[in-house]
């Protein structure tokens, strides 16, 4: 709101006619990027821990503003045949909190539910230690599948993903053979060093 506040004060060039405008330039702006943070952190050998919460709290951060930025897109006059500006009131904001809340909710319980099938399976099926090629695509099916799911169904891709990892870390990782740890956790490493400093 502060910047709708500068808006209509005419310091920053937004529509004023309506808060909709800057709450989704709002949102956009206030993604951050961890990648020098971590690189200094990196540098200075900090705690993993420490490294984690603060990599994790980005990343979650994002996923938030991705999906209020969609959930605002939906109310955005673009996207209708009416050229018209849609009047976005305070009853709106009520209606953006409930769809925003309804997808967090449903991609994180989406998340979980991937993680918690792909530990279960592994946890059922103990035959599969013996081939670490099918632990391994397995692991890596459920969470870029999980990601598809909810882009399909149009939640938060990132946020399922976010927490089919969280459940995936916890649950099953206990149940992959030791080949599989190291290779699961070497590709990721790897993977996460590409696309942060690509």
């Amino acid at each position: 709101f502060s910047l709708f506040g500068l808006a209509k004060a005419g310091v920053v060039p937004l529509d004023t006619r309506n808060a909709l405008e800057p709450l989704m330039f709002g949102t956009l702006i206030s993604s951050t990027d961890p990648v020098s943070t971590m690189s200094i952190m990196s540098s200075l050998n900090t705690s993993p821990m420490l490294h984690a919460l603060i990599f994790g709290e980005s990343v979650l951060n994002d996923a938030v503003c991705i999906t209020l930025y969609k959930t605002l897109e939906g109310f955005h006059p673009f996207l209708y045949e009416s050229p018209k500006m849609v009047q976005f009131g305070l009853g709106d904001f009520g209606k953006v909190m409930v769809i925003f809340s309804g997808i967090t909710m449903v991609s994180v319980m989406l998340g979980v539910a991937c993680g918690l099938l792909c530990s279960m399976i592994s946890k059922k099926f103990p035959m599969i230690r013996n081939h670490p090629e099918i632990e391994m695509g397995m692991t890596f099916f459920f969470a870029y599948a999980c990601y598809c799911l909810g882009e399909i169904i149009e939640m938060s891709g990132i946020m399922a993903l976010f927490f089919c990892a969280i459940v995936l870390a916890h649950y099953h990782s206990h149940n992959l053979s030791d080949n599989s740890k190291v290779a699961v956790w070497s590709t990721v490493q790897a993977l996460g060093f590409f696309a942060e400093t690509a």
